[in-house]
């Protein structure tokens, strides 16, 4: 009874470590749609900062494949972190020119006038 108890949690054990090996072994997402999602949206906002950031992720997406291949499935993980941080990092420099550009925007709508308003009151 006692083997067969032990026999039962040897193989329960087994089964459980399979899933992780099999996910650990799987290619990693490369992230190529974001980094070239956020390389033309920097492209779009004129920030040489933010190109720079998706070239390179753009760059690392595509290492992600050829180290896999290479067999160093730990390396493909973390070129495929990069990538993403890298992405990210990239979306937010074009979100904050965009936040810059429509603070702009505001400063010239509200201020650009202000000299022709200040004559306007002085002569009214």
């Amino acid at each position: 009874m006692e083997d067969q108890h032990s026999n039962l949690q040897y193989e329960n054990s087994a089964a459980s470590t399979v899933p992780t090996d099999e996910k650990n072994n799987r290619l990693p997402n490369n992230h190529m749609v974001l980094a070239i999602i956020s390389t033309i949206l920097n492209i779009f906002s004129f920030s040489l900062i933010g190109i720079i950031f998706g070239v390179l992720s753009i760059i690392f997406a595509n290492e992600v494949k050829t180290i896999y291949n290479s067999g160093d499935h730990f390396g493909a993980m973390l070129k495929s972190k990069d990538t993403r941080i890298l992405s990210i990092i990239s979306l937010i420099i074009f979100f904050f020119n965009v936040l810059i550009y429509i603070l702009l925007i505001l400063f010239i709508i509200f201020f650009g006038n202000m000299f022709y308003y200040q004559g306007w009151f002085k002569n009214g």
